[in-house]
This record gives C-alpha cells, sequence and structure tokens, in this order.
C-alpha cells in the first residue's frame, strides 16, 4: 500500500510524504503507482520556486517539504496533489491510503 501523510501547520501544507509500492500490479504493470507518481512528480514540475523546498523522490518513494514561505501559486500546486493522491485513494482504497495531520 501507497501511505501518503499530509502534514498541515496553520492550515498550509508542511510537508507531503508518499512511502511504499501500491501492491495493485506487477513492477511497471501497477496503474495506482503510475498515478501517483505522475501525480508526485507533475507537482514537482509545476512549483514555481522549489528552492523553497526540500524535496526528495527515489525508487517510488518521495517527499515535499516546505522551507521557507510558500507562494499561492506553490500552496495551490500542493493541495491539487494531495487532492489528486485522495481521488485515486477514493478508486483504490486498498492500494493507496491519505493520512493528514495538523498541528
Amino acid at each position: 500500500m501507497i501511505k501518503v501523510t499530509v502534514k498541515y501547520k496553520a492550515n498550509q501544507i508542511e510537508s507531503i510524504i508518499l512511502k511504499g509500492h501500491s501492491g495493485y500490479a506487477e513492477y511497471g504493470q501497477d496503474v495506482v503507482c503510475a498515478g501517483a507518481s505522475s501525480c508526485f512528480i507533475g507537482a514537482l514540475n509545476a512549483l514555481t520556486n522549489p528552492n523553497g523546498f526540500d524535496i526528495v523522490y527515489e525508487e517510488g518513494n518521495g517527499s515535499i517539504v516546505t522551507l521557507s514561505d510558500v507562494s499561492d501559486h506553490d500552496k495551490v500546486v500542493l493541495e491539487v496533489l494531495v487532492t489528486q493522491l485522495e481521488t485515486i485513494a477514493f478508486s483504490y482504497p486498498e492500494n493507496l491510503k491519505v493520512i493528514t495531520e495538523s498541528r
């Protein structure tokens, strides 16, 4: 299962962490992993200030952590990423789970 943890601070996304593999299908055939990876990489490409984030992506695991003030555009990019991942989780609840935490 892919586990996505979204941490909010003061109603703004502080970090998004993806871990695991969906197990939906074999490597190279897994539409859940492909969808989650595509959403994540698309969000990274859409950020206007990637230097404002600590970004890690390797072997299907990834994280985006805010390091400084985030532009309004990049806030929307992060919210859209969460919505996309929640949409995948709705269709494939056995393979992807989104957990939100607030502090």
